[in-house]
């Protein structure tokens, strides 16, 4: 069982030290029998800025919080890059280079494999789905992204349970944690290609379906209807989207926790803040959410605000 009942969130791309979670399982995974001291170094939403000194300045917080904490993790939670492939130039090039020698860092202080963790952001498709993988062709980082569902004929198919996971599990000081991951749910709308970009993915299993829906109300808004009416309606739609990502997170946490026997699980968000609060309320087994997106700057743990109760 998974004796911590609450889900801590942060989003604003900082430290997150020293959260103790009970560990009380046996499984594929053979635990020790003592509480876990969990650290992580995140970051997110760099939108493809390249400023050198503030590239410097994280590689070397990244290679001093691996020196210091022999139980940490670093995690990007997406949008690092940004822009269509014509755009592109050696920008991101650059970008992708750097998150290459973070997860050479992470790796070097890590006793097993430990490579630098991210989400996939709506900015990382934005030159489609074989953009991404002339991108992820280079990674030497892990991707998860466990409500990504790819048609046969996905280009990404290459880069699955290559670069790109529906989770992952990791080992630390004879501890295990499960890694699961999310794409916003709003990618469709994010993304610079629009509505019909990326025609051979889904966010969940529902996204596609919602794909007609979308056009009629994006025709409808073109031909001058009432937009309040269709601005309720395409958010009913994205709710639905939304709570078929929340089934899709819950199924990797079930198969995490009772085929593996990893009961401290991480979900590594782009879905944004408000998403990741709804995500904790209705899910059971996440135990920390380290998010991005909103862009929201959060400030410690308050009861209420970025500590929450699950469904259990």
């Amino acid at each position: 069982m998974n004796l911590v009942k609450k889900t801590l969130l942060n989003n604003n791309g900082a430290f997150l030290n020293k959260c103790c979670i009970k560990t009380a399982f046996a499984g594929k995974y053979k635990e020790k029998p003592e509480d876990t001291k969990f650290s992580a170094l995140y970051f997110n939403d760099m939108h493809g800025k390249k400023a050198t000194a503030k590239l410097a300045g994280l590689a070397s917080g990244v290679d001093s919080f691996m020196k210091q904490n022999n139980d940490g993790f670093v995690i990007c939670t997406g949008d690092t890059l940004i822009g269509r492939e014509s755009e592109l130039g050696p920008k991101n090039k650059l970008l992708i280079n750097f998150l290459n020698y973070l997860s050479e860092i992470s790796n070097k202080h890590s006793r097993h494999e430990n490579p630098l963790i991210c989400a996939l952001g709506n900015h990382e498709l934005d030159s489609g789905e074989v953009g991404l993988v002339k991108i992820l062709v280079r990674a030497n980082f892990k991707v998860v992204a466990t409500n990504l569902h790819l048609d046969d004929d996905s280009p990404i198919k290459a880069c699955m349970d290559k670069t790109i996971f529906q989770s992952i599990v990791a080992e630390k000081n004879g501890h295990y944690y499960g890694f699961i991951g999310a794409l916003p749910t709003d990618l469709r709308q994010r993304v610079s290609g629009g509505i019909d970009y990326l025609d051979k993915m889904n966010i969940g299993s529902f996204d596609k379906k919602s794909l007609p829906l979308r056009r009629k109300y994006a025709k409808l808004l073109a031909e001058g209807c009432d937009i309040d009416y269709i601005h309720k309606q395409q958010q009913k739609l994205n709710e639905k989207v939304f709570k078929d990502t929340v089934k899709q997170l819950q199924n990797e946490v079930n198969r995490l926790t009772t085929e593996d026997g990893v009961n401290k699980i991480i979900l590594v968000s782009h879905l944004g803040f408000n998403k990741d609060i709804e995500a904790a309320k209705n899910t059971t087994g996440i135990d920390v959410i380290i998010g991005g997106h909103s862009h929201t700057l959060i400030d410690g743990v308050a009861k209420g605000v970025n500590l929450v109760v699950n469904k259990e």
